[in-house]
């Protein structure tokens, strides 16, 4: 049996992910990779925190493991929450040269502390007999966990957000658009959304939206796209962003509701 100690506490701290796992996908936010463990047999390939979609929703941590020898392995991973008095362990097969995620279900994860986490790697399903053992650290910081809660937040609808621009075209102006100006209120309810100002309001029925993406312009901050139908059934987009002023949304805030509204036509 191989032991191998190693710590991923700096890179964790600025390591997070949201997941929707609604429809066995992910979607991540500021994600990095972490360290690898010092290990022959699997290597990191991801890590991070997490919130599961659902009713209620959940927070967990994840880690992905790759095998990187050309044998099934099965692997046993750890992790011990300082807020929980049970380990989470879970055992999966890794089959060879592939990613496995390990996720265990938190229900508080705390800022600047350590989550020790055991990597176990077994050559059966008997898993009686350890090949390889490495342990390391998890650890996340306040701006992980701040964004997470802002995410989770976001997705609870209906929501209304002030100060927001839109753009029915992202062409040459909106990637000069002044995001200093104060815009309108974006309204995302349960069947629909509606943006407002004093001079006009626009509104787009659930049943007529597709999708909802991001873009990056050039000397422009983010915006969240929405592609719908037309009563004629042309598409066409709306792009929302959140101005400079105060108490504007971010746009991790928006895409998440907007997402969130968009899930809601699948159901």
């Amino acid at each position: 049996m191989i032991v191998h100690r190693s710590s991923l506490a700096a890179l964790f701290a600025s390591t997070i992910a949201i997941a929707a796992l609604a429809a066995s996908s992910f979607e991540s936010h500021a994600s990095t990779r972490p360290k690898d463990l010092e290990s022959e047999l699997v290597e990191i390939t991801f890590g991070g925190v997490f919130a599961k979609v659902g009713e209620p929703q959940q927070r967990l941590v994840m880690l992905t493991l790759r095998n990187k020898t050309e044998q099934p392995l099965w692997v046993r991973v750890t992790v011990t929450s300082p807020a929980s008095t049970a380990p989470c362990v879970i055992g999966k097969q890794c089959p060879p040269g592939e990613d496995v995620s390990f996720e265990c279900e938190q229900a508080t994860i705390l800022p600047k502390t350590d989550y020790p986490v055991e990597v176990a790697v077994f050559a059966d399903s008997l898993a009686s007999d350890p090949i390889e053992i490495s342990p390391t650290t998890m650890r996340f910081s306040k701006d992980d966990l701040k964004t997470l809660d802002r995410w989770l937040e976001a997705r609870a609808l209906p929501r209304t957000y002030d100060n927001v621009l839109m753009k029915d075209k992202l062409g040459v102006a909106a990637a000069f658009m002044h995001p200093f100006g104060g815009g309108g209120t974006l309204t995302v309810k349960l069947d629909g959304l509606e943006w407002s100002t004093k001079k006009e309001t626009v509104s787009v029925p659930l049943s007529r939206m597709i999708d909802v993406d991001h873009r990056q312009l050039p000397n422009s901050d983010t915006w969240i796209v929405l592609r719908y139908q037309d009563e004629s059934g042309a598409q066409k987009e709306l792009a929302f962003m959140g101005s400079m002023l105060r108490n504007s949304p971010s746009a991790l805030e928006l895409q998440a509701s907007l997402q969130a509204l968009i899930e809601r036509k699948a159901k």
